[in-house]
Formats: C-alpha cells, structure tokens, sequence
C-alpha cells in the first residue's frame, strides 16, 4: 500500500459488502437458497474497546475522561440500532420466505454531534468534543429504509437510545482498566452496578 493511497477501512468493508452481495445474487439465480440482509451500524454489549467505530470510541472516551474525537462539524448523522433489535430483524427475516436484499436496522436519525453529547450526558463525564479532520469517504447521512421489514416482517426496533447507550457504556466499564478511569458521577462501579442488575429494555410502544 502506498503512501499516497493509505489502507481505509470504510473503502474495504463497502467493497466486501457489493463482492457478497452479487455472489449471493449468482448463487439465487444458480438455484442455491441464500439470503440477503443488509445491517446497519449495529452496538450493544459485547463489541470490543479497541473497536474502532464510533460508539466504542466515544463510549471509552467518555468512561475515561477523555475528549470525544469528532469528525468534521458532527452534522453527518448516523441510525444506529441496539444488538437486541438486529437480531429480532434477522430471525423474523430467516423465518420468512423473502430473500432479500433486505435492510435490518433503526431510521431513528441523529448526527454524530449529539450522539457524543448523549454518550457525555449519560456517563456523567467530564469530557469534551474535540473535532478533528472528518475523511474523504465518511459518508454524510445513514440512515437505513425498513420499509420492506415493517411491511412484510412488522419488524420495528424497540430499544429505545436511552437504554440502549447506557447498556453499552456499562459494558465497556466492565472491560476498561479501573486505573485508566478517573472518578466519574456515577463512579465507574456503579455503572457496572446497573449494567448487573438490569432485567431488561426499555421498549417503545408499538
């Protein structure tokens, strides 16, 4: 890889995405039973602090004190959807007869902006946003269309960004390093307090 044409991880996950999605296309028009599913921009507990993306990065970032590192102006927004939700899409799909392609995710629109301002406010930290250069290839809006899952598959997500957030900052607690975390309100154990004894998702009515 050359120094004018540095390794982009956005470029090759979009490539990887259009290569499986026509070899599944050959595979239907060959007689083999596949599917398509398309996700979009899935958190939740179990995704690791060195992750990379956006909602582990503030979420660590937060935990630790640490400024937020915001792309650009933050105005490119982003719909993320809660792991619990993603898979609820992805077993009603697998127990359906459509093939796809079919678009899993939550419309729930937000910039980038104010989901670091969200993550700050419900970790009670002290940190602030430090913006940075925003890449050539961060695309401005995601926002996935569900028509055909709430259609066909009466697929709505349900966890609401409150809950869904909070779940995910106590996940990271409990994998960060204590040392490597300043003193927060509420403190990094009782994060990790809440995250133990939560029985379940606040959902939105259907």
């Amino acid at each position: 890889m050359s120094a004018a044409r540095p390794f982009r991880r956005a470029v090759v996950t979009g490539g990887a995405g259009f290569l499986g999605a026509h070899v599944c296309r050959r595979l239907l028009e060959a007689g083999t039973a596949v599917v398509i599913v398309r996700l979009f921009n899935t958190y939740g507990p179990g995704m690791r602090p060195d992750d990379g993306r956006m909602v582990p990065r503030f979420a660590c970032q937060a935990l630790r004190g640490h400024p937020l590192t915001v792309a650009g102006d933050g105005r490119q927004t982003r719909s993320l959807c809660h792991v619990d939700d993603t898979v609820r899409g992805m077993l009603l799909f697998a127990a359906s007869d459509l093939r796809g392609p079919l678009n899993i995710g939550n419309p729930d629109e937000a910039t980038v902006l104010e989901i670091a301002r969200r993550i700050i406010g419900l970790a009670r930290s002290r940190s602030t946003i430090s913006y940075i250069p925003r890449p050539q290839d961060d695309p401005m809006v995601r926002r996935p269309d569900i028509t055909l899952a709430r259609c066909e598959l009466r697929f709505e997500p349900r966890v609401r960004w409150q809950e869904g957030l909070r779940e995910t900052l106590a996940w990271f607690a409990e994998q960060l390093d204590p040392e490597s975390v300043p003193r927060l309100e509420p403190s990094l154990g009782e994060i990790r307090g809440a995250h133990a004894t939560t029985s379940g998702h606040a959902v939105a009515e259907p």
